[in-house]
């Protein structure tokens, strides 16, 4: 009876890498076939372990760094490679920001056969590390353990509260400093995983769907406010009131907690009633002259430094006047609407997610701001030519959507209506160069605008301004 033998991967001596990828791997070429390399960086020179091979394609790791690129610095932390969290540590900040702005513009030709228009430098970030105001952790009981642990398995107790390790689903990686999330942030989570041990709660098993604490978010505003939300798995108020009052005992800086029960699968949270438990029932944070409420489900962006940055930006590119009507799609909690509306005649904003337009209106209260309204509901349902004749005729249209992008409904109100002037934010410049494409019968791409929101990842905010023909 025959035998084989699985085909070893090659080993491949020497190579340079000559681009990065979109999402951050370096790009190196062997007889012409492009080969994805894993924390690989342009300029560096490496011995590579090929791990898939495809047509057109090959992925590999580093199995030695013959010569750094320029650009390489190591590491703040270390979890980096393993944790799916930041993907840029060992690459210089001047680095990270010419991949972005280049990756925008890429996007735009590539994608989106768009050349003629002016690009503005990326805004850099002054603060690149402890700048996110939102975070998410996750509570398991199948832990990925870092190389150096010793006596594996010796470990009884697997319960851990972390990141995802990159590429899994259902390993969690214990993480004790996040860099990230400023203070208190890491001394919450922690202190939190070790009353959920001392309690001898049930974690969580993805691969089950078992276990009674599944995650936790933390919310961290500029105004020093710190809001908790707990997500468990079954009704057990008893346990669940002893566990957050022993929380507050030894957390004295948290000003806001809320609990979420979750039966489901999925992870979301959108589709589920908050329990406030403790404090404030909403944090504050301010953008430039603006203050926002910030409850248990709101979305705000996640960089708050950054987004006085970004909002300033949108409202210089569309130049609106004092008479303008000014949409303002996807406006979650009514921040950018909020931020222009002093300069504009009236402003609409809609949004999908109820609990979001609830605190829009009171955001609206709270600043003073009258010439603003909210209508709750999907984009591509409310958004039509009808609804824009009863609520006059659209100046400036300014644009926020999800990462997938914009509904074809929406494209086509946008070119029935023939709206004058657009402003088009995003965080996915492929979906983004996509959409534009789809306007470009009307509409001139004049003016982007990068923005770092996100330093340390992959990716890049894009303000893209567009003008009728």
């Amino acid at each position: 009876m025959g035998s084989s033998k699985k085909k070893s991967k090659p080993i491949i001596e020497n190579l340079t890498v000559t681009a990065m990828s979109t999402t951050g791997k370096g790009i190196g070429r062997i007889n012409n076939k492009v080969v994805f390399i894993e924390k690989a960086l342009s300029g560096d020179i490496v011995d590579i372990q090929i791990i898939k091979s495809k047509k057109e394609y090959a992925e590999a790791y580093i199995t030695n760094l013959k010569e750094k690129s320029v650009h390489r610095i190591e590491p703040v932390c270390r979890y980096f490679g393993i944790c799916g969290g930041c993907s840029f540590l060992n690459a210089d900040y001047q680095f990270q920001l010419d991949h972005k702005e280049n990756m925008v513009i890429e996007n735009l030709h590539r994608i989106g056969n768009l050349n003629n228009f002016n690009n503005k430098p990326i805004i850099g970030a002054s603060q690149n590390l402890f700048y996110r105001n939102k975070m998410e952790f996750s509570f398991s009981v199948n832990p990925w353990f870092m190389p150096e642990t010793n006596q594996v398995n010796e470990i009884k107790d697997l319960r851990t509260l972390g990141f995802h390790v990159k590429g899994r689903f259902d390993k969690i990686l214990d993480i004790e400093k996040c860099f990230l999330q400023a203070d208190p942030s890491n001394n919450i989570r922690n202190t939190i995983r070790d009353i959920a041990k001392v309690h001898q709660l049930d974690f969580y098993n993805v691969k089950t769907n078992s276990g009674f604490i599944r995650s936790l978010f933390i919310r961290i505003t500029r105004t020093k406010e710190a809001m908790i939300n707990i997500v468990f798995s079954s009704e057990k108020t008893e346990v669940i009131h002893q566990f957050l009052n022993d929380i507050i005992k030894q957390l004295h800086e948290i000003s806001s907690i809320y609990y979420f029960i979750n039966p489901k699968v999925n992870e979301s949270i959108y589709d589920l009633t908050p329990v406030h438990f403790y404090g404030e029932s909403f944090i504050t944070e301010n953008i430039d002259h603006i203050l926002l409420q910030v409850g248990p489900k709101s979305f705000l962006q996640t960089n708050s430094y950054q987004s006085e940055l970004l909002y300033r930006s949108i409202s210089e590119m569309a130049e609106i006047q004092k008479d303008d009507i000014v949409y303002d799609l996807f406006c979650g909690v009514g921040s950018i609407g909020l931020y222009v509306a002093g300069r504009a005649g009236k402003v609409i904003g809609i949004e999908a997610i109820s609990e979001s337009v609830t605190e829009a209106e009171i955001n609206k209260e709270i600043n003073g701001i009258s010439n603003i309204s909210f209508v709750t509901g999907l984009v591509e349902k409310v958004f039509t030519p009808d609804f824009i004749s009863e609520h006059g005729k659209a100046g400036i249209v300014i644009l926020d959507p999800p990462r997938s992008g914009l509904h074809p409904s929406t494209i086509e109100t946008l070119l029935v209506t023939k709206v004058e002037k657009i402003i088009y934010v995003s965080c996915n410049p492929s979906t983004q160069a996509r959409d534009i494409a789809l306007l470009s019968s009307l509409y001139d791409l004049k003016t982007i605008q990068p923005v770092d929101m996100f330093p340390q990842t992959t990716h890049v905010e894009n303000i893209a301004l567009m003008k009728i023909k």
